[in-house]
């Protein structure tokens, strides 16, 4: 695959897990963390909406997936120039440039599982929000919206089988499941990755900013005066010029004073602005760190479709994943934990100076 001009774009899947959705292309899929009991419920919910289901051709989710590809490729490109420029690395873009093997990993196996005709073959939702898109997707997407992309043997098997309690799967959508999960987590990482791409143009920004300050001491703020003039201030570039001034300037810098004093003049609330980053990208790196570590475990996963012919429950099927089963149809062979293990990021430092917490775990 070339990774060169960008495929053309392709819109967002629509979502239905929240007040807040559908969120726009660059939001994290993130939806109310549930529980177990709650978990349940909510695959009994949504497979009582998804029974309906027709044959259409859908939206373009390989198309979407092509771009997020790209995408991805090209966010890992910029976060290996900024390492090797010496530049400082949020928690989440630590997270893609010491896993990308494993993201590469699963983009491969969605582009060899997923051909054309068995996409096409699979039951699109006839209606709601997500009307065109795969049943299975939905299912997927819930899933990894209500646990903040933190997959494992048990939430899996519960909400599949909840689901399946009101609504039965295909043999193909339950072939299915694990790819439209890798699905849904590169959606959610290259999410993330646009946004990485954003702030770093911002702090390039801030750099050019700060070294004309540094060059015109008579009147340092009047380039970031003109922008936070006009009608609706950039306080993203407030926030990315305080942070970069902080770190070349020093905290007990007079022009460091000077500059927050003129940002708290022109009302920019510039305590708030730092506390929400600091939440921002403590959150946005436990997603990502899950994201990649959900990728892990489904690809260290042996998948086997079984199906247990149940009367008294409507004849449902039940997918478990059992480990050493093989599955026709799907690449199980286990890989080497020395090979494919999840990398911890290293303790580089962050642009407040402080050290990121690891992701969520359970």
């Amino acid at each position: 695959m070339t990774h060169g001009a960008p495929p053309e774009a392709v819109p967002a899947p629509p979502f239905a897990t929240g007040s807040h959705w559908p969120p726009s292309n660059d939001e994290p899929i993130r939806g109310e963390l549930l529980g177990p009991g709650l978990l349940e419920t909510r695959a009994r919910q949504i497979a009582a909406d998804s029974a309906v289901v027709d044959q259409g051709t859908g939206p373009g989710l390989l198309e979407r997936f092509e771009r997020n590809s790209h995408d991805l490729f090209a966010t890992h490109r910029r976060i290996t120039e900024c390492y090797a420029r010496r530049e400082s690395l949020t928690g989440e873009a630590e997270w893609l440039f010491d896993n990308f093997h494993i993201v590469r990993d699963a983009l491969r196996e969605i582009r060899t599982d997923l051909p054309h005709g068995y996409y096409h073959n699979l039951p699109k939702l006839a209606g709601g929000p997500l009307r065109g898109w795969p049943r299975v997707y939905r299912l997927a997407l819930e899933l990894v919206a209500h646990t903040d992309s933190t997959l494992d043997e048990h939430n899996l098997t519960l909400f599949v089988r909840s689901y399946q309690t009101v609504t039965a799967l295909s043999i193909g959508e339950l072939w299915a499941v694990p790819i439209m999960l890798r699905l849904v987590l590169i959606e959610n990482l290259s999410r993330m990755a646009r946004r990485l791409v954003k702030e770093n143009d911002l702090h390039a920004r801030a750099r050019r900013w700060v070294a004309r300050a540094e060059i015109s001491p008579s009147d340092p703020f009047s380039h970031f005066h003109e922008i936070l003039s006009t009608r609706s201030p950039d306080n993203g570039l407030a926030l990315a010029v305080l942070q970069t001034a902080r770190e070349q300037w020093g905290a007990s810098s007079p022009r460091l004073d000077a500059l927050e004093a003129f940002l708290r003049e022109q009302r920019v609330p510039v305590d708030e602005l730092l506390r929400e980053d600091r939440q921002r990208q403590a959150a946005n790196q436990m997603t990502v760190g899950n994201c990649v570590t959900s990728l892990r475990l489904l690809s260290a996963l042996d998948w086997n479709v079984f199906f247990r012919a149940d009367q008294p429950r409507r004849g449902t099927a039940a997918l478990r994943p059992f480990r050493h089963v093989r599955m026709p149809g799907l690449r199980h062979a286990r890989p080497d934990p020395a090979d494919h293990r999840v990398a911890r990021p290293r303790q580089r430092p962050r642009r407040d100076g402080s050290l990121p917490p690891g992701p969520r775990t359970g």
